[in-house]
Protein backbone atom coordinates (compact mmCIF):
# COMPACT_ATOMS: atom_id res chain seq x y z
CA UNK A 1 0.00 0.00 0.00
CA UNK A 2 1.14 3.52 -0.60
CA UNK A 3 1.80 5.97 2.21
CA UNK A 4 -1.32 8.15 1.68
CA UNK A 5 -3.53 5.06 1.92
CA UNK A 6 -1.77 3.91 5.09
CA UNK A 7 -2.13 7.40 6.59
CA UNK A 8 -5.86 7.40 5.82
CA UNK A 9 -6.22 3.96 7.41
CA UNK A 10 -4.28 5.18 10.45
CA UNK A 11 -6.58 8.21 10.81
CA UNK A 12 -9.70 6.05 10.61
CA UNK A 13 -8.31 3.58 13.14
CA UNK A 14 -7.55 6.40 15.56
CA UNK A 15 -11.13 7.66 15.22
CA UNK A 16 -12.50 4.14 15.74
CA UNK A 17 -10.26 3.70 18.77
CA UNK A 18 -11.62 6.89 20.34
CA UNK A 19 -15.19 5.69 19.82
CA UNK A 20 -14.39 2.27 21.30
CA UNK A 21 -12.76 3.92 24.31
CA UNK A 22 -15.81 6.14 24.86
CA UNK A 23 -18.09 3.11 24.65
CA UNK A 24 -15.68 1.14 26.87
CA UNK A 25 -15.56 -1.85 24.51
CA UNK A 26 -12.43 -3.69 25.62
CA UNK A 27 -12.13 -6.23 22.80
CA UNK A 28 -12.59 -3.57 20.13
CA UNK A 29 -9.96 -1.37 21.81
CA UNK A 30 -7.49 -4.26 21.83
CA UNK A 31 -8.11 -5.27 18.21
CA UNK A 32 -7.93 -1.70 16.90
CA UNK A 33 -4.66 -1.17 18.78
CA UNK A 34 -3.15 -4.32 17.24
CA UNK A 35 -4.13 -3.24 13.73
CA UNK A 36 -2.95 0.33 14.40
CA UNK A 37 0.47 -0.97 15.50
CA UNK A 38 0.72 -2.95 12.25
CA UNK A 39 -0.15 0.11 10.14
CA UNK A 40 2.39 2.23 12.01
CA UNK A 41 5.06 -0.45 11.54
CA UNK A 42 4.34 -0.44 7.81
CA UNK A 43 4.59 3.36 7.73
CA UNK A 44 7.93 3.30 9.54
CA UNK A 45 9.32 0.62 7.23
CA UNK A 46 9.58 -2.12 9.86
CA UNK A 47 7.22 -4.30 7.80
CA UNK A 48 7.87 -4.57 4.07
CA UNK A 49 5.15 -5.21 1.51
CA UNK A 50 5.41 -8.44 -0.50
Amino acid sequence: MDRPTLRAIEDHLIAALRLAEKADIGLAIYLINVILMDVRDRLSGKIKEN
